[in-house]
């Protein structure tokens, strides 16, 4: 559906829908919270147990938010089966553009488990897929951004310091993050350098970790007007000088978080034939929800060890963002060749059917 130059914006918007409809979901289960976190005090730990003792049938809460959403789930797909029309196979790819415009004429494949082995020989692929370290501090992030926020933060998710952190989040993250640096991975693209879109992908996945990582390190907690785990105590001015750069700085790691998932999905694509595609991002997206759950599993064990959600996205970051780095750096030897070998036979096939 999509042009080959355009890729990483439409997996933008893909992306950009994706993060809406997360944070919805969790503020919609939040509606059905009935635990007042401004009243429990102490440690996270301690609040954590406080919760467990006091509140025995928490975890069946998300019955309801879950009915819900699924039942509008089921609605909206539905209305996919009469709306969403199929798409010509492989008619917006540069060799094929204008010989597929021709009504009688189709790009045909069948979809072989022998194909599996030519997908794993491309050594891109295996780095591209595998790397779910990449995810795993993100999807610890996620799972505990809210606890984050109420726990060890002190403040509830309705309250103008953290409006404007979301505010922040939103404008770094999904406009830069999301857009722009989508954008780029395109314009890299459409100046010959097919390689592009990995790079800034790398760029991206070393970038977000000093600035997440010196965020976390601040450790705010509002309540108690404090800064740096509660060993910088600072009156109310200096208190929101070092909250715009305590959100600046988390916004600006989520931003070059954000600018990974699009030019990564895109370069998926690029290294592989259309038939092969759709195995590619349905195993790409099972490793990537492998990887958020992996993280969302950890934390709860730090957690409970360091007592702390900043010591945990800090640990986690740290390692699992190296150990992440480590698998991007060999694309930048084989995405081009990869890239090169896939254009030159669809370039080739392209031939062959306009002879016929």
């Amino acid at each position: 559906m999509i042009s080959p130059k355009s890729r990483s914006k439409s997996f933008a918007f893909w992306g950009l829908v994706e993060t809406f409809a997360t944070l919805f979901a969790s503020f919609f289960a939040l509606a059905f919270n009935f635990i007042d976190f401004g009243a429990i005090g102490g440690t996270p730990n301690e609040k954590i147990e406080f919760i467990a003792t006091n509140y025995p049938n928490l975890l069946y809460t998300w019955r309801l938010p879950y009915f819900y959403l699924g039942i509008l789930a089921l609605i909206v797909i539905g209305f996919n089966f009469f709306i969403v029309v199929e798409p010509k196979r492989a008619a917006k790819e540069t060799y094929f553009k204008d010989i597929l415009s021709k009504e009688d004429l189709q790009y045909s494949y069948k979809i072989k488990l022998a194909d599996l082995k030519f997908i794993f020989k491309r050594k891109s692929n295996f780095f591209l897929i595998f790397n779910f370290f990449d995810v795993i501090a993100s999807g610890l992030l996620v799972a505990y951004i809210f606890p984050y926020i109420q726990l060890e933060i002190g403040v509830s998710v309705i309250d103008l310091k953290i409006i404007i952190l979301f505010l922040v989040l939103i404008i770094f993250g999904l406009i830069l993050g999301q857009f722009w640096l989508a954008h780029w991975g395109d314009r890299k693209v459409q100046k010959g350098d097919l390689s592009g879109r990995v790079k800034i992908a790398i760029i991206c996945s070393i970038l977000n970790l000093p600035f997440l990582l010196i965020a976390f390190t601040m450790s705010p907690n509002v309540s108690n007007q404090t800064f740096f785990f509660n060993s910088l105590v600072v009156n109310e001015t200096r208190f929101w000088v070092l909250w715009i750069i305590f959100t600046l700085l988390i916004g600006l790691g989520m931003a070059f978080t954000f600018g990974i998932a699009p030019n990564w999905y895109s370069a998926m694509i690029d290294v592989n034939f259309p038939e092969n595609r759709g195995t590619m991002i349905a195993i790409a997206s099972f490793i990537d929800t492998i990887g958020r759950a992996i993280g969302a599993l950890i934390g709860g064990f730090v957690v409970v060890l360091t007592g702390s959600f900043s010591s945990t996205i800090i640990w986690t970051l740290l390692v699992f963002g190296i150990i992440s780095i480590g698998f991007w750096i060999p694309l930048f030897f084989t995405a081009q060749k990869d890239f090169n070998s896939v254009n030159e036979i669809m370039k080739e096939r392209a031939r062959e059917m306009e002879k016929k």
